[in-house]
């Protein structure tokens, strides 16, 4: 599908380090073409604005510098409307995120993305989902997991912990926001339990919901048994990468089950600490 068929595409989607430079080069495929503004439009009149139409096109058909171009005039002459102006550079993030890939540069393509996200997020509020025709509500996405999980501690004796369990967790993202739900059927041993009553602590269920800004991430989990009143709470700060992918972290935990040997005692810590990746 084409939004401006009539319109011819460069003879090559530009590639940085292995094409020539669509207009810095004498080769480029753009070299000494007019760079002339293009008219501001209002969000409404889309269907009018052929830069927009024919950025769609080029990015729908790989040439995603120059659709990066293409969008990037029209943000300069749309940064008197704020929701407009956001959704140009999310675009252009977009383009910049993919083009990322080809460039084999992952962290580019994370920052980048999330940057976009976070933009696109930000108009689909505002818009109610549908903005100069693109369904921005299609950036969610939803997710459903189950598995098995055994946790011991490793010791023996009295100081033996283990449970197994089933679980299944469903979570949802949109942009810079997480929310996880799981849940979760105690599977008792038998022969033998260390701990019959680790759900009166532990629950049988927790929600986590993740916010990301800026490279930072925050994060609550919530578990608990509201039958028995018990239950934990952990807040945890993720900062920014500070050494390759090491990032610093700050975690706030209060109630049971902190540790597995003391499942059954309440305690409030704060830890700080360095992480190997992020949360989400």
């Amino acid at each position: 599908m084409r939004y401006l068929p009539g319109r011819a595409f460069p003879p090559y989607a530009f590639l940085p380090g292995r094409d020539p430079h669509p207009t810095r080069d004498p080769r480029g495929h753009s070299f000494d073409s007019p760079d002339d503004p293009p008219p501001f439009l209002p969000a409404r009149r889309w269907r009018e604005n052929e830069p927009y139409l024919f950025g769609a096109d080029l990015y729908n058909h790989g040439f995603l510098w120059e659709s990066h171009e293409a969008w990037e005039g029209l943000w300069h002459v749309s940064k008197g409307d704020r929701i407009l102006a956001l959704h140009l550079q999310g675009l252009i993030q977009c383009a910049a995120a993919w083009l990322k890939i080809a460039m084999e540069q992952p962290r580019g393509v994370e920052r980048l993305a999330a940057l976009a996200l976070e933009k696109l997020d930000l108009v689909a509020e505002a818009s109610g989902g549908t903005y100069m025709g693109l369904d921005l509500g299609a950036f969610q996405w939803r997710l459903l997991n189950f598995g098995y999980v055994h946790q011991s501690n490793g010791r023996t004796d009295v100081l033996s912990r283990s449970w197994d369990r089933l679980f299944v967790e469903a979570g949802v993202e949109r942009s810079s926001f997480v929310l996880l739900a799981r849940a979760w059927h105690r599977l008792k041993d038998a022969s033998k339990d260390d701990n019959p009553d680790i759900t009166d602590f532990y629950g049988h269920g927790s929600l986590t919901a993740v916010y990301k800004w800026r490279e930072n991430s925050v994060s609550l989990t919530a578990r608990g048994n509201l039958a028995k009143g018990k239950g934990a709470g952990q807040l945890t700060w993720m900062s920014p990468e500070i050494l390759g992918t090491l990032r610093g972290y700050v975690q706030i935990f209060s109630g049971y089950g902190e540790s597995l040997i003391d499942y059954n005692w309440k305690q409030s810590t704060i830890g700080i600490g360095i992480a190997v990746n992020d949360l989400f």
